[in-house]
């Protein structure tokens, strides 16, 4: 009996456990079901990545509107470059993948300004390349010899600022000076001559020599009558030589690049011809960019998620958004009722299609999808929108380039979705849904633009 017992209990041990042979089968049955799934379970969470990413852009564009309509002021949200791009030098992707709230800045009034014709010449020639922009000057002194108080311009206000006599008339945008640009230490953008405490040239201004600061200004209008307005300034290739506001001067050939000549207009204009002296110690101010909300908080995109904003500067740009040139940031202000306020460093809400577009496109892929613009020189490969296979060329005609190498077009392959932006009513759509056209570059924005959304 006691063998029995114990043969018994031997045989109740090894039908409790699982061979070796057997554990190896499950996990390789695990494995094979799971590569089985990989390729429908990646492209669901990317696609569920996507659609946060976009949720997430339209929550922050309606909380600017809702901050707006609590303060009766513009609010809005900031993009902020993505750094995986920032730490490539040379790189020529952009992209954002995240931002911070912004509000309205206080207007500037500190000092009085002077207007100075015959100082010009010599200011924009050291400072501005000879560029033909407006200036003004620190009125360091009144006509009785009285101290005026400083202006204090040099970083404090930024390229982009709205400058205006008193507090009425004709609004000019500020240009400069500025020798420390964002690739030497001054990101923001701020006006200067160099470091703070550099040396400033001295003027004789209403008979007081001193060392005033100065400001560039361009004016917002199209001076010189060819379509433009305030070449050099307004964030177009107007030239066609594959740069943005070239300040390209050779004063033998009187070559100013793409700069017009800059006009005072109004009553600066009839003061400067007949009374100049009526222009020395005026009052005036300055309406600041946008600053981050003192109580804002960063967002940020889901990971591997980012806003595409390469070739935002060209005709065949991936993106419609207003990039900042100088910091790379994307800011978005919108009034209490939905509209949207420009606020590039651009002089003219024309620059960047305000009066004709109207709409803001704002394209969410996946980073790895993301790539390097061609040379705008080699015609052979275009810069394509996130276009399919079947890719055109520049001038509409089936493209015929190679599926491989080089020479083959490029386009987004992954997820993204498009996020679209009313800039008259504040209306948000969102479409995956693309339209392509070999006659109309703009077609895969056609379905938002008419308002078009896809049901969720």
């Amino acid at each position: 009996m006691a063998r029995v017992e114990r043969s018994d209990h031997r045989r109740a041990r090894k039908a409790a456990g699982f061979t070796l042979v057997e554990l190896l089968v499950v996990i390789l049955i695990v494995m094979l079901l799971a590569v089985a799934a990989l390729p429908t379970v990646v492209p669901a969470i990317t696609h569920r990545q996507v659609s946060e990413a976009a949720r997430l852009l339209q929550a922050g564009l309606v909380g600017a509107r809702d901050r707006a309509m609590q303060a009766n002021a513009p609010r809005g949200i900031r993009f902020l470059p993505d750094p995986a791009f920032m730490n490539r030098p040379g790189t020529l992707i952009q992209a954002a993948n995240r931002w911070v709230q912004i509000e309205t800045a206080p207007d500037y009034t500190t000092g009085q300004v002077s207007v100075v014709p015959s100082l010009d010449a010599s200011y924009r020639t050291t400072y501005a390349g000879g560029a033909p922009a407006l200036v003004v000057y620190e009125a360091t002194a009144n006509s009785t010899g009285l101290v005026n108080e400083a202006t204090s311009w040099f970083w404090n206000i930024r390229v982009g600022d709205k400058f205006r006599f008193a507090d009425s008339g004709r609004y000019y945008t500020v240009i400069g000076p500025m020798v420390l640009n964002k690739n030497t230490g001054n990101p923001e953008g701020f006006v200067n001559v160099g470091a703070p405490g550099t040396a400033l040239p001295a003027a004789t201004i209403n008979g007081v020599t001193s060392n005033p600061e100065f400001l560039f200004l361009v004016n917002g209008q199209d001076d010189n009558l060819d379509g433009y307005v305030d070449n050099g300034w307004d964030g177009v290739d107007n030239d066609l030589q594959n740069g943005v506001d070239d300040v390209v001067v050779n004063m033998t050939t009187g070559q100013i690049g793409e700069w017009e000549v800059e006009a005072w207009v109004g009553p600066q204009a009839t003061l400067v011809a007949t009374n100049p002296a009526a222009l020395l110690s005026q009052p005036y101010t300055i309406s600041r960019r946008p600053v981050p909300a003192q109580t804002g908080q960063e967002t940020a995109l889901p990971a591997d998620i980012v806003i595409d904003l390469t070739t935002f500067n060209t005709t065949r740009e991936r993106s419609r958004v207003p990039v900042d040139p100088i910091t790379n940031y994307v800011e978005i202000m919108l009034h209490p009722n939905g509209q949207v306020e420009p606020t590039t460093s651009y002089s003219s809400p024309s620059s960047v299609s305000m009066a004709n577009g109207a709409f803001y496109h704002f394209w969410l892929a996946e980073r790895k999808d993301v790539f390097e613009p061609v040379d705008q020189t080699a015609n052979s490969v275009p810069y394509l929108l996130p276009m399919p296979e079947t890719a055109y060329d520049m001038s509409g005609s089936p493209s015929g380039y190679p599926a491989t190498g080089d020479a083959a077009p490029r386009f987004l392959t992954g997820e993204r979705t498009l996020v679209t932006l009313f800039c008259r009513s504040g209306n948000i759509v969102t479409n995956s849904i693309e339209f392509f056209s070999a006659a109309d570059v703009s077609m895969p924005f056609y379905a938002a633009q008419i308002g078009y959304t896809e049901a969720k």
